[in-house]
């Protein structure tokens, strides 16, 4: 059986996740990545109900006002705890329909941690990454990987307003705190990439950069230095996260140069109702000559 796990490294911060929802029947025409069923499976290192609490809200924010278009919308999504390795999506052949998303709980009751790795993998969701063929490729994967960062840093953020006016727990309004700090600490750290790679100017940046892109196939080296400045990109427009969507949706996935790619990238915008202005502004940033013909 050729079921292999989509592997991004990054740092395993903080502790803890969990979820569960009842089982699926026929597929309504209204499911999408924001409101299919939920599944959890694995040792969550505690009640199960708490954590899916927190998995429900983080989804519930991460997605809030998206209008979900994509073509690949999942029939639900399993989340399971496994003990030991990265964050992933597994790409599993069966069932099908459903996207496997493998997190690492590593002790009781940090949601902080379960927030931003569920949110990073649910940024590779809403790009379509989650079927069998979405195995991670070079040398555009550097990209979507900044992307999904980008997604779950600005979900953080909104997870934090959420949980101080509506705590998930009765009494605990004060861990929005703890949330706000987790993702600065993430932030900072990116900004401090950023400066060290020369990516605070990404033209030259990009320019610099080329010859590595074919080694890059998950959020390392070249990859993190970028989030900074998609973030940037996505949190005063929310509605460029809706073009994630468009992300992906041809043969070739990630195995094309960043240029084809992020043409195709809005051609397949335009071609589910969306004008694409995400590809063409990061083509911008890029500096890439070609990018008025996007």
């Amino acid at each position: 059986m050729n079921q292999t796990i989509r592997i991004r490294r990054r740092l395993l911060l903080g502790a803890s996740l969990c979820l569960t929802m009842p089982g699926r029947s026929a597929r309504p025409a209204s499911v999408t990545l924001a409101t299919c069923p939920l599944d959890l499976r694995g040792d969550w290192h505690g009640p199960a109900d708490s954590a899916a609490g927190v998995i429900a809200r983080v989804r519930q924010v991460g997605l809030a006002g998206l209008t979900l278009r994509s073509p690949a919308q999942p029939d639900g999504i399993i989340v399971q705890n496994k003990h030991g390795g990265y964050p992933s999506i597994w790409l599993h052949e069966q069932p099908a329909g459903e996207a496997w998303i493998m997190l690492n709980m590593t002790a009781p009751g940090a949601w902080c941690q379960l927030a931003y790795q569920l949110s990073h993998e649910l940024g590779h969701c809403l790009a379509n990454s989650w079927k069998v063929t979405a195995a991670p490729k070079p040398p555009s994967q550097w990209l979507e990987e900044s992307l999904a960062e980008a997604f779950a840093l600005r979900t953080l953020g909104l997870l934090a307003e959420s949980w101080q006016a509506d705590p998930v727990f009765a009494g605990q309004a004060g861990y929005a705190n703890a949330i706000r700090d987790y993702r600065q600490a993430i932030v900072s750290r990116y900004r401090q990439d950023a400066r060290s790679a020369g990516a605070t100017d990404l033209l030259r940046w990009f320019d610099k950069e080329r010859g590595t892109f074919i080694h890059v196939t998950g959020l390392d080296g070249i990859a993190q230095g970028v989030v900074p400045s998609i973030l940037g990109l996505i949190e005063p427009e929310p509605v460029l996260i809706e073009e994630y969507q468009g992300m992906n949706l041809w043969p070739e996935r990630t195995a094309l140069p960043v240029r084809e790619y992020l043409g195709r990238w809005r051609e397949s915008c335009r071609a589910i109702g969306m004008p694409g202005r995400l590809p063409l502004v990061i083509a911008d940033l890029l500096g890439l000559p070609e990018r008025t013909a996007l």
